[in-house]
C-alpha cells in the first residue's frame, strides 16, 4: 500500500509539472540596452532573461541608442544625420534656387534647402546658359 501511495504522489507531481509548463523557468528572451531612454533599443548591447531587466526593451531598432531624438518615430529634419533610422540622410529635402527676376530660371549663388519650394524659389537647374 505504501509503494502505492509514493506511486500516487509522484504521479500527480508529474502531471502537475507538466500542466504548468514543464516546472522549469520561463523561456529567455533578448532584450536590447535603451541606452538614451527613447524606447529603442541597440544591437551592440544586449542581455537575455525571462523578462526585461530596468533599461532594456524588446527591440533594436535604435540607430543611435546615445541620442534620444534619433530613434524610429523621429522626424527628419536637413542635418547630415539619419535621424529616423531608415539608411538615409536627409531624404525629402531638396535644393531650390531664387528666381529673382522671375524668368522661370533659378540664380545658382541664391539657394536654399527644404522640403518644399519657399516663396519666389523655384527646384529647376541654376541660370541657364547665356
Amino acid at each position: 500500500m505504501r509503494n502505492s501511495f509514493r506511486f500516487f504522489i509522484i504521479a500527480i507531481a508529474l502531471v502537475s509539472a507538466i500542466a504548468c509548463g514543464g516546472g522549469g523557468s520561463p523561456a529567455a528572451n533578448t532584450y536590447y540596452l535603451d541606452a538614451d531612454g527613447d524606447t529603442y533599443g541597440s544591437a551592440a548591447n544586449t542581455t537575455t532573461a525571462a523578462s526585461a531587466p530596468t533599461g532594456y526593451v524588446t527591440n533594436d531598432d535604435d540607430c543611435d541608442d546615445a541620442n534620444a531624438t534619433i530613434n524610429p518615430s523621429a522626424t527628419e529634419i536637413y542635418d547630415s544625420v539619419d535621424n529616423d533610422c531608415d539608411g538615409s540622410t536627409d531624404e525629402g529635402f531638396f535644393t531650390f534656387y531664387k528666381d529673382g527676376d522671375l524668368d522661370g530660371y533659378g540664380d545658382a549663388a541664391n539657394t536654399t534647402v527644404a522640403a518644399s519650394a519657399p516663396s519666389g524659389a523655384r527646384s529647376q537647374s541654376p541660370t541657364r546658359a547665356a
